[in-house]
């Protein structure tokens, strides 16, 4: 059967018609489902901004409890998230561990419903150091890791959070080391840690890093080097104006004299810590003064 190929024409021409009718069709709904996720993207980033500057200017418990309570109420897993973690902040502050890590905890499932890579790496981060202060190295240890895997899959790695982030991860890892006596491998991640601090600009994550390395020389027994980089710790502690950074020094500082036999010396840097802690509600650390005089 002879088939008209003026037909054969008309079938092929509607067919390659309706071919490029469903992929520019196609094409229009990637679109706007792409528009749609930028724009939803984009208004859960402002959301979270705005509840981060909500929540600095509520500092205090009583003030996060009531936030706390109004997000519950209006179902804003955000917001609960955001309140949750700075709560599980002030806790570990009067050293309430247990609670601190409740609220971690929860904090922390509510950032990954909510697929919030940034805030997963925090409070991750956040119960590294809840662990630590506890001696559960183990625990701590998983999560500083699993904050710093995240780090690496995460695909803002430019921006200043991200990169704080980081640090704050390398921070906790080395931390751990030290705890261990790996003083090699702690003070290589505190040297990374302390690059990316300068890199911000960060006053007060140099003074940590640079006192975690004075630490690590200290342990060696190189106790000039152990001077110079506590030193420059004080000195960035200054700039930032971190009551607690100097205090910590002022321990560092005795603890060198203490070595060295100078006990008098050793006695007023101690003093000096204990004043600028009397009264804070952070009694962990003002505890090591206290410990350090009895020990003189």
């Amino acid at each position: 059967m002879l088939i008209d190929t003026k037909y054969v024409y008309l079938c092929v021409t509607f067919a390659k018609y309706l071919y490029m009718k469903n992929v520019l069709i196609l094409i229009i709904l990637v679109f706007i489902m792409s528009c749609n996720g930028h724009n939803e993207n984009n208004s859960y980033v402002s959301h979270i901004k705005e509840i981060d500057s909500i929540v600095s200017a509520n500092r205090d418990m009583d003030a996060l409890n009531r936030l706390l309570s109004d997000y519950e109420e209006n179902s804003d897993n955000a917001g609960r998230m955001v309140v949750m973690r700075e709560l599980g902040k002030i806790y570990r502050g009067s050293s309430n561990f247990k609670t601190a890590i409740d609220y971690h905890e929860k904090a922390l499932s509510l950032a990954k419903e909510l697929n919030d890579t940034a805030n997963i790496i925090y409070i991750l981060n956040q119960l590294g150091t809840d662990f630590r202060r506890l001696g559960a190295l183990d625990e701590a240890a998983v999560r500083h890791y699993d904050a710093l895997s995240y780090c690496g899959k995460y695909s803002d790695r430019t921006s200043t959070r991200a990169q704080k982030n980081k640090v704050i991860s390398l921070n906790g890892i080395g931390n751990i080391q030290l705890t261990l006596q790996n003083n090699d491998a702690a003070e290589k991640v505190f040297r990374e840690a302390l690059s990316g601090e300068k890199s911000l600009g960060s006053n007060i994550g140099q003074a940590i890093n640079y006192a975690n390395i004075g630490y690590v020389k200290e342990s060696k027994g190189e106790i000039d080097s152990a001077w110079i980089y506590y030193r420059n710790s004080m000195e960035q502690n200054r700039l930032a104006n971190s009551k607690l950074g100097i205090s910590l020094c002022y321990n560092h500082f005795g603890r060198l004299s203490e070595q060295s036999g100078n006990w008098d010396e050793a006695l007023k840097y101690y003093k000096n810590s204990y004043d600028l802690m009397y009264g804070d509600k952070d009694k962990w650390h003002w505890l090591e003064s206290c410990l350090s005089i009895a020990n003189v």
